[in-house]
């Protein structure tokens, strides 16, 4: 099963993963009903892997268990009634790609360390780029015209 192969192989070599509900269910090997399930579920996703578990099926309650420090927080985002929501989860993990490689300094010389490991992280890095890419992913949604894919007027950070 691909699940398994990713828990095995993919998640252990990742910064985060950013599943949405139904993704994390798989991950998770359990049903995610309320945001305590998506506690549950960051929990034993998060034994592998930093994780965010999105939360547009949870009324905008996202769920987040940085690995690197231990802890579990939610950051609660307001949903927005529109038709751009399409693509909204591969803009924020494409944002958060982006923030994480702008905070982590990638443009030195010593690219060839393990600049992925999580463990070298900024203490707080994560968690500024996982905010960052949320808010991101929100004008994205506020300004789309076809989904979130024309977010020229989000570039301004």
């Amino acid at each position: 099963m691909i699940a398994n192969a990713l828990r095995k192989y993919l998640l252990p070599k990742s910064i985060i993963t950013t599943p949405n509900v139904a993704e994390a269910e798989i991950l998770a090997g359990m049903k995610i009903e309320n945001p305590d399930d998506a506690k549950e579920a960051a929990y034993k996703i998060g034994k592998i892997s930093n994780v965010i578990i999105t939360g547009g099926h949870l009324n905008g309650i996202n769920t987040i268990f940085n690995k690197t420090n231990n802890e579990l927080k939610t950051i609660r985002k307001v949903l927005i009634e529109t038709k751009n929501t399409h693509g909204s989860g591969c803009t924020f993990s494409a944002a958060l790609t982006s923030y994480l490689i702008k905070k982590n300094d990638l443009n030195t010389n010593n690219l060839n360390t393990n600049y992925l490991n999580t463990n070298d992280l900024n203490r707080n890095n994560l968690n500024i780029s996982i905010e960052k890419s949320l808010d991101f992913t929100e004008k994205a949604i506020k300004n789309g015209e076809y989904g979130t894919l024309k977010q020229k007027s989000c570039f301004n950070n």
